[in-house]
C-alpha cells in the first residue's frame, strides 16, 4: 500500500498469482512463540488428498486384524475414495448409509455396499416426507468433513463382510463403528 503523505511504502496485497502454497490468516501471528502446528478438518490449512486417507484407512484396518481379532481378509479391503461424498449419514445401528434431501428424506440408501430398494428404504425410515425423523443422537454419525469419507468407506466395507462371512464378527453393526473408530 502506498502512502505517499509520510513516504512510507507497504505491499500488503501479494503481486504473484495464488497457489495451492499460500498461507492465509486473518492475523498477523508471531511464529517465535508457536510450538505446534495442527490440521484442521474443513480443507482451509490442509488438502487432504488420497495418501493422507490411507494413512488413517491402512491404519485403522491393520489394527482390527492384530489388535481386536478380525479376520485377515479385512486386510484385503482397499479404500475407494470416489465411493462416498460429503453429506451422507451414517445409520451404525443397521449398517447403512443414507443420503438425505433438504427436508431429511432418505433419497438413496446403501446397506454396506448393495443398494436398498425403495420399498426397503421406506420400511427402514419413513413412507412419506410428512413423516420426519431427525437422524440425530448417537445412533447416526454425519459425514461432514473430507477425513470422515475414510470412516464411511470402511464401515460400509466392513458391514458387508460381516453379512458374507459369519466368521467376520458376529457383533452388531455400532461394534463394528467402535471398532473401526478406535
Amino acid at each position: 500500500m502506498l502512502n505517499r503523505q509520510y513516504g512510507l511504502y507497504r505491499n500488503i496485497i501479494p503481486r504473484h498469482l495464488i497457489s495451492g502454497n499460500d498461507l492465509f490468516c486473518n492475523r498477523e501471528l508471531n511464529m517465535k512463540h508457536i510450538e505446534a502446528i495442527g490440521f484442521d478438518m474443513d480443507w482451509t490449512l490442509a488438502q487432504y488428498n488420497v495418501e493422507f486417507d490411507l494413512l488413517a484407512y491402512n491404519g485403522a484396518r491393520d489394527k482390527l486384524v492384530k489388535w481386536l481379532g478380525y479376520p485377515k481378509e479385512v486386510l484385503d479391503l482397499q479404500y475407494q475414495p470416489e465411493m462416498y461424498r460429503r453429506g451422507c449419514v451414517i445409520d451404525k445401528k443397521r449398517g447403512n448409509i443414507l443420503k438425505l434431501d433438504r427436508h431429511k428424506y432418505v433419497r438413496v440408501a446403501e446397506h454396506g455396499m448393495s443398494p436398498l430398494t425403495r420399498e426397503q428404504r421406506h420400511v427402514l425410515y419413513r413412507q412419506t416426507f410428512q413423516d420426519l425423523q431427525t437422524f440425530g443422537g448417537s445412533e447416526y454419525v454425519c459425514m461432514d468433513t473430507p477425513f470422515s469419507l475414510v470412516d464411511c468407506c470402511l464401515f460400509a466395507q466392513l458391514v458387508d463382510l460381516r453379512d458374507k462371512m459369519s466368521g467376520v464378527s458376529n457383533a452388531s453393526y455400532e461394534k463394528l463403528w467402535v471398532d473401526m473408530r478406535k
